[in-house]
C-alpha cells in the first residue's frame, strides 16, 4: 500500500512546506524514505508503537534515549480505508514541530488516496487495452473472452466500427485520465491507447445507431483529443463490421490513416480510390519520384504551401489566391516559378496528377 516510490513522493511534497527532517515508516517499523538518506532501512521503535496504538506519539529526548532508532519529534500514523498505511515522522523540538502534525498527516493521507485512485485508473485502462488487443488479434474467442467483454460493458452481439488516430510528430505518452474521461462520458465508444502516438476507438453500431451519429461522435472525439493534447490529429476509419471481424476493420483503418494528411486529416477506408494504388508503392520509389518532380521545391516552402492550397481549393486560382491572402497576379507568378523549377504546370492534366501525387508522398 505504501511503496518506496510513494514514500519518496510524500517526502518530496512535504519538503516543499516544511524545513524539518522527515521520515516515512512502514507499518513494520522500517524507515522507507526520509530527508536523511542514512536512516533509510533502519528500524524505528517509536513509529512501530504509533502504528500499533494507532495514535500520534510525541518523542522527547528521554524517549529517544530508550527507544531504538528514534530522534525527538512527533510520529503520526496515517490511515487509508480504515487501515494503518504507515507512519510519518517529523524530527525536531516537539513543541516546535507538533503544530504541523495534523496538517502533515492529512496531506500524507490525501497523497496516498490520490495515488490509489491513479493506480486503479491505470489498471482499468490497461485491462481495457489488453481486451481490445485480444479482440483485434485473436482468432479464437472462448467463453472467457466473452465474459471479459461483458464485464467491460462491450456487447459483442452488436456490429462495430474501428477508427485509428495518430498524433503526428514526437511520440509522447497519452495521459490515462484522458482515456477514462472520454470512456466515462461516451457509452457508445471505447477509446484505448495504441502505443505512444496512436489511439484506437471502437464504436458500438447497434441497430439504433445511425452512421451519421457515428460520424458525429468521431468528430467530437477528434476535437476533444486535439483540445486536450493541444495538437492536431489524423484519423483513419474502417467499415462497420460484426464483432468477429475487428481485425479487418483495423486493417481498413490503417490503410485510411496512411492516406490522412494536413489537407485531409480524416479519411474513411470506403473513400480510398487512388490511395489504394499509391499505398502499394515502395518507399524508395516514392523518394525517387519526389526527387524527379518537386525536389527543387524543398527550399521553397511558400511554393509548396501554394500547391497545397491549390488542391484544397479544387484547383481554383481565384479561391487559392484568397486563401493565401495574395493577389491573383502573385499567384500566377508563383506557378510560373513552380513550372521553372519542376517543368510541371497544373493546367496540363498529366502534370496536375504528377503534382498531386508528389504532394501526397511528401505528406506521408
Amino acid at each position: 500500500m505504501l511503496s518506496k516510490n510513494l514514500a519518496n513522493k510524500i517526502v518530496q511534497d512535504v519538503r516543499r512546506l516544511l524545513d524539518e527532517e522527515i521520515i516515512v515508516v512502514s507499518p513494520e517499523g522500517t524507515i522507507i524514505a526520509g530527508t536523511d538518506k542514512s536512516r533509510i532501512g533502519q528500524f524505528h521503535e517509536g513509529a512501530l508503537f504509533a502504528c500499533s496504538e494507532k495514535k500520534s506519539i510525541i518523542i522527547t529526548e528521554k524517549d529517544a534515549s530508550r527507544w531504538i532508532g528514534v530522534k525527538p519529534g512527533i510520529n503520526l500514523p496515517v490511515f487509508f480505508q480504515d487501515k494503518t498505511a504507515g507512519v510519518i515522522g517529523i524530527t525536531g523540538n516537539p513543541e516546535k514541530v507538533s503544530p504541523f502534525g495534523e496538517i502533515l498527516k492529512k496531506m500524507t493521507e490525501l497523497i496516498i488516496q490520490e495515488n490509489f485512485y491513479i493506480e486503479e485508473l491505470n489498471l482499468e485502462v490497461r485491462t481495457l487495452e489488453a481486451f481490445i488487443f485480444d479482440w483485434i488479434e485473436l482468432q479464437d474467442r472462448d467463453e472467457s473472452f466473452h465474459n471479459r467483454a461483458a464485464v467491460l460493458g462491450i456487447d459483442l452481439q452488436h456490429s462495430h466500427q474501428l477508427a485509428l488516430l495518430k498524433i503526428p510528430g514526437e511520440k509522447l505518452p497519452i495521459p490515462t485520465h484522458l482515456i477514462s474521461k472520454w470512456n466515462d462520458h461516451h457509452p457508445f465508444s471505447t477509446l484505448v491507447r495504441w502505443g505512444n502516438d496512436r489511439l484506437v476507438a471502437i464504436l458500438d453500431m447497434d441497430e439504433s445507431r445511425s452512421e451519421e451519429a457515428a460520424l458525429k461522435e468521431l468528430g467530437i472525439l477528434k476535437s476533444f483529443l486535439e483540445r486536450e493534447l493541444s495538437t492536431p490529429l489524423f484519423m483513419g476509419v474502417g467499415s462497420i463490421r460484426d464483432s468477429a471481424s475487428m481485425k479487418a476493420s483495423y486493417r481498413e483503418a490503417e490503410r485510411a490513416l496512411a492516406s490522412a494528411n494536413t489537407m485531409e486529416p480524416v479519411v474513411f477506408e470506403s473513400q480510398l480510390t487512388l490511395e489504394m494504388l499509391t499505398q502499394s508503392i515502395r518507399p524508395d520509389i516514392k523518394e525517387a519520384f519526389l526527387s524527379r518532380t518537386i525536389g527543387q521545391l524543398n527550399t521553397q516552402p511558400a511554393l509548396i504551401q501554394t500547391l497545397r492550397l491549390f488542391f484544397e481549393n479544387d484547383m481554383s486560382f481565384t479561391n487559392t489566391a484568397d486563401a493565401a491572402h495574395i493577389h491573383i497576379n502573385t499567384l500566377h507568378y508563383r506557378f510560373k516559378k513552380i513550372e521553372q523549377l519542376t517543368s510541371l504546370h497544373p493546367r496540363k492534366a498529366k502534370d496536375l496528377v504528377t503534382l498531386y501525387l508528389a504532394l501526397s508522398f511528401l505528406d506521408e
